[in-house]
Order: C-alpha cells, then structure tokens, then sequence
C-alpha cells in the first residue's frame, strides 16, 4: 500500500491545542490530562501508512480458537490459546508452524489452564504459568521440549520474566506474604518475594478484571498498567516505580466507589460512566500508545514523545477510509512502530460477502485495499485468526513542526 501523506487540514485536527489534554509538570510524576468526552473523528489514513496481514498456517491440524496473547521475538510469533485449544503456538514470521506445545493433563510438563507465558531469550525457554496446576513450566525455546517445572503456591494473572526474576501480577487476589495487600510481587528467580507494591484495594479483594495486555517492553524497560488504578509503571534496572499518572478530572472513578457499590452486577453497570482500564501500553521510538474504557467504547491515545501533542479517537470516531477490513478493539502487541491485532479468520470472510453484496462498497474496497481482497481468497471461515500489522506512520507524530 502507497504510503499515504497527511493533509494540512489532518494536522490541524489531530494536533490542534486542547485545554484538555495537557501534561502537568512539577509533580513528582508526570500527570497527562485527558477529558473521556474530547475524542476526534480521525481517518486511518491519517495514522497508518501501511499495513499487512498475516495467516497462521493449521499443519497437523493446529486449530486456534482465541488468542489470549502474542509475543514476536528472535523472528518468531508466540501465539498462546488460553480458552480452546489450551496450546502455545511457535510461527515464523512468514506464518509457517515451527512447533507447537499443547500438553493438556497435571503430570510433569503438563498444564490444564494455560493462563499466560513469556520468552526468557537468555535462557532459551518458554516459560508457561498454568493456573490450574499452580505452577511453572519451561520448555526449550528452539523445539518446545519439556525441561523443568516450579511450583508457585499464589494464584497469580499476569507475569513478566525479568534477568533478576519475575514481575507477577496478582490482580486483587491476596497471597501469603509479607502483609497480603499487594498487586504486584517482585521476586528473585526462586520465586522468594524480594519487593510488593501497588497495594490491593480491600474493597477490590477477589474482584478479578478481565485482563488485556498490561506488560510490554521497549529498550529492555518495561512497561506495566493495573487496570484498578491510573498510573503507567515501568521497571528499570531494578526499580519499579510509577513514571505517569493519566488525570481523567472529574470522569475518573471516585475513591469510595466500590466501596459504595459492593454490588458487582451494579459496578459493572456504573463503571461505564468513568474512564478505567487503562491498558496496551505501548512505547515506540516516537510515540506512545494506550487505550482506555468509557461508555462503553474503547478509546485510543497516541501521545508524541517529540512534542507535547496528542491523538485522542476511539473506536466508534476512526473511520476506515483505507479499507483495513474488520478490527479487533485493542491492538494485542507492538513490533517497532507497528501496532499488531489479530482478527477471526470467519469475520473477514463475512465482511468481504458483505461488501460484494453491495456493489459501490465492493468497488471501492478494491481500490483501496487489493491486498485484503488478495489475502481473503486464501482464507477459510475455519482457518485461524490471522494477524494484522499496522504500521504507525512517525509523520504524525513529529511533522507537525512544520505547522505550529
């Protein structure tokens, strides 16, 4: 796809100043104001130049049914399955199954719930938490091969392998630790808790969020966000500190809220009338990307890391006028400037029957995308998900120079 070049008028919408969305300075940390009822139509031709799509191939009968998580290292796309077929997927970067490990059972190297993993490089391992088993597994990285197992004796939600150990977040599920009030542990590769922190709401105990993606890394920092809270922490050289706070004004939840609202069915209901879960929080060399809830749409926040500007849409304002077919709510991973989603290989096919029943439709998704109508023909509505890699055009986020 031709790169597309951002019109004058495209700069002046997006980057135009706004009295709501600043960044308070001062404070110990940074503070991004942001107001939930701001959001900008935006055309994705003005933030993506190019994008592509990948299928991940089904040899032996390896079938997808939800990806849970995406992680693309050392050339190769890790694809974890937590819901269906309760397997971890190695590809290489053009889509070809490499191996898979799908050790369904509670004997040694076997896990019933999958529930997250990560890529240790150093190491050459995969490492796997099963839920269900409360423990570790780790496996070679080059052929998936079984190698040991740890016993973990806290429920946990997400984790992160770091050099020095592991960065696990507990997601309001108390432990046995030191004082049983923290979400996030930092422990040594032994698993023995050498730091807490972000302390869990006693009115949020047991309260489990359902969780996207709330760690990613960029330069060997990570990045991490609770989806109870509106601070973007990092860890870096061993330190784990919170480095921005998201200033939401008056649309952020009040601190007695679950307090007032034990009711779950009630909180859920209300929730949608604050901005909350902050998540997918991305670095790039340019830019810096999260999405958020209000009402319940999914909005999306690009903040420049050349200048003090800001892109706030969501998903209902971004309108496809470069025909990237149908799109996931949350980009799943970042590779450089690319934004990566994933879609259902049975909603592109539905989309594309769609729009060739109506012809004008039809007509103009061939013009302005041949490569997803090209990519469809080699799809089945049975296949796997396929991924999406939009490329974040870095013209947006610093050209604007040229004009304020």
């Amino acid at each position: 796809m031709d790169k597309i070049i951002l019109t004058l008028l495209t700069f002046f919408l997006i980057f135009g100043c706004s009295d709501t969305e600043k960044k308070k300075k001062g404070s110990k940390i940074e503070a991004t104001e942001i107001n939930p009822e701001k959001t900008e139509f935006v055309n994705t031709s003005s933030i993506i130049s190019n994008v592509k799509y990948l299928k991940l191939s089904e040899e032996g009968g390896n079938y997808i049914g939800q990806i849970e998580k995406v992680l693309l290292k050392n050339n190769k796309i890790y694809v974890l399955d937590a819901e269906q077929s309760l397997a971890l997927y190695v590809y290489n970067e053009e889509g070809r199954l490499l191996f898979d490990i799908s050790n369904y059972g509670r004997g040694p190297g076997e896990f019933m719930s999958p529930n997250d993993f990560d890529v240790d490089l150093k190491n050459n391992q995969i490492i796997i938490y099963d839920t269900g088993g409360s423990k570790f597994i780790y496996y070679n990285s080059n052929n998936g091969e079984y190698i040991e197992e740890k016993t973990f004796k806290h429920r946990l939600s997400r984790f992160k392998k770091i050099e020095s150990g592991y960065l696990i977040f507990m997601n309001n599920v108390l432990t046995n630790s030191m004082d049983d009030s923290h979400n996030m542990l930092i422990t040594d590769n032994d698993f023995n808790i050498r730091e807490e922190s972000i302390d869990i709401d006693p009115d949020l105990i047991d309260y489990h969020y359902n969780l996207p993606t709330n760690f990613s890394v960029f330069n060997d920092k990570v990045f991490f966000t609770a989806p109870s809270d509106y601070i973007i922490y990092s860890y870096d050289k061993e330190k784990f500190k919170k480095i921005k706070k998201i200033d939401f004004g008056e649309k952020e939840l009040p601190e007695s809220f679950f307090e007032e609202k034990e009711n779950v069915i009630e909180r859920i209901k209300l929730l949608e009338e604050y901005a909350n879960n902050i998540s997918n929080y991305y670095e790039a060399e340019d830019f810096s990307f999260f999405t958020y809830r209000y009402k319940r749409n999914h909005n999306y926040v690009f903040a420049s890391n050349k200048e003090n500007k800001m892109l706030h849409t969501s998903n209902i304002k971004l309108k496809d006028d470069i025909g990237l077919g149908p799109m996931m709510r949350r980009p799943i991973q970042i590779k450089g400037d690319t934004l990566v989603w994933f879609q259902q290989s049975t909603s592109l096919v539905e989309y594309i029957s769609n729009k060739k029943k109506k012809g004008s439709e039809w007509s103009s998704l061939k013009q302005k995308n041949p490569s997803l109508v090209a990519f469809e023909k080699e799809i089945d509505k049975n296949d796997n998900p396929y991924l999406i890699f939009t490329k974040i055009d870095p013209v947006i986020l610093f050209l604007q120079n040229l004009f304020f």
